[in-house]
Order: structure tokens, then C-alpha cells, then sequence
């Protein structure tokens, strides 16, 4: 894990896998700024807050949409979009087809505007992190089977770190298969 999280206290299985996993994105720049939201968040450096009909949803993360299950939830409970289209748009963001799920933007900002009692613009931006989120998502099992070997890697590099690499160099050959 980035060298922030001991700094964090990572002392939950789900810190470490929100945490971890965001680790992982592409887009450098729209991590960091989300993850020192994040931390500073945890850490009680920076107040935040987030909407009551969200929080059940986005309070483990502190706000920031991680999971696809997460986005799974706020289509159906923001958006008034029935379980079933959502798990339609579920399969649709894991194949990253962004398009797939576009004609439900109108819907959510509609209901979203009555469920939230918050302007278009806040509503849109919503929207706009689950676009984001669509080029770069993956599901909760994912994300945890991601974290567990990344830390047992890391624990077995950092205290043995001769044996780590040695086992590193002998499967290379039956990865690649040369």
C-alpha cells in the first residue's frame, strides 16, 4: 500500500480495501485529491459531510464512490431506477461501456433533484462521478481479493525480502513461459 495508510491507520479489513484499492486508479491526479479528502476525513483533520440519504451508502468510503455495489445502491435509491436495470448497468460498467447506461442520466438527475432536495447542478455531479467511476470500477470481491494478496506480498517483500524476490525470478519462467 502507498506509505500514507500507516500514517491513516489502516485498522480496518474495509479501510485497507477502500484505501488500497483506490491505490490502483489510472487517473493519478483524481486519486490523490480524492484520497487526501478521504484521509483527511478519517482522520477528523477536515470536516465533511454527506448528504443523509447517501451516507448509509458512502459513509464506509467517506463519500467517495469505490464499489461497484456502491453505484448499484445510489442508481436505485438516488435515481429510482429499478434493481434490475441496475444490475444491468452493474455488468455494463465492468465491460467499461459507458454508453450502455447513459440513457438513465435524465432519470437520476430527476429523481435525484426530489430524493436529495439538492440543485440539478449537485445532482450532475453525482452523475458525473459515476461516469467516472464507470471507466474504472470494479465489485467489492474484487477489490478485497485485490487488497489480501497485495498485503501478503508487501508483508513477505518487506521482512523476507531475498526469499520474495528469489520466488519472484523462479515463477517468471512459467508465467511467460519462456
Amino acid at each position: 500500500f502507498p506509505s500514507h495508510d500507516r500514517k491513516v491507520g489502516a485498522s480496518q479489513l474495509s479501510s485497507c480495501i477502500s484505501q488500497g484499492f483506490r491505490a490502483r486508479d489510472t487517473e493519478k491526479k483524481f486519486t490523490i485529491n480524492k484520497k487526501r479528502k478521504s484521509i483527511k476525513g478519517k482522520t477528523g483533520q477536515e470536516e465533511y459531510t454527506i448528504n443523509p440519504v447517501l451516507e448509509p451508502i458512502l459513509k464506509s468510503t467517506y463519500g467517495i464512490i469505490v464499489y461497484q455495489e456502491q453505484v448499484m445502491r445510489l442508481l436505485n435509491v438516488v435515481g429510482k431506477i429499478p434493481l434490475k436495470d441496475c444490475e444491468t448497468i452493474r455488468k455494463a460498467i465492468s465491460k467499461k461501456k459507458i454508453s450502455s447506461f447513459i440513457k438513465y442520466k435524465e432519470k437520476f438527475i430527476e429523481n435525484g433533484i426530489k430524493v436529495l432536495q439538492v440543485t440539478r447542478e449537485e445532482v450532475a455531479e453525482i452523475w458525473q462521478n459515476l461516469e467516472y467511476f464507470s471507466a474504472y470500477g470494479f465489485n467489492l470481491s474484487h477489490a478485497t481479493a485485490y487488497t489480501y494478496i497485495s498485503s501478503r506480498q508487501l508483508y513477505l517483500k518487506t521482512y523476507y525480502p531475498l526469499e520474495f524476490f528469489t520466488a519472484l525470478l523462479m515463477l517468471e519462467p512459467i508465467v511467460t513461459g519462456k
